[in-house]
């Protein structure tokens, strides 16, 4: 969702005023992320809670690479970025 957001913004970037509306699939069940995220907890809670917390993670880790490259765009002092979530 983010590499694809990432891409269409370089598209329309400069050439006018944009809006991205970027809602996620996560943290939702299906609990499915790269394994990698699920492996920083496993064994420290239960299975079902490890991809829930690596879903979480991932969200976290592409957030901060969308502000990334809207910083080095120049478009973060002009954009407003508004981050909600329905999991409480």
């Amino acid at each position: 969702f983010f590499a694809h957001a990432t891409r269409w913004i370089d598209t329309v970037r400069g050439k006018q005023p944009f809006f991205c509306y970027l809602a996620t699939n996560a943290p939702h069940a299906p609990l499915d992320c790269p394994d990698d995220y699920v492996a920083k907890y496993a064994g420290k809670v239960k299975d079902d809670v490890a991809k829930f917390y690596g879903m979480i993670g991932n969200i976290d880790d592409n957030v901060g690479r969308l502000l990334d490259q809207l910083e080095a765009w120049n478009l973060s002092r002009d954009t407003i970025v508004i981050f909600l979530t329905d999991n409480g």
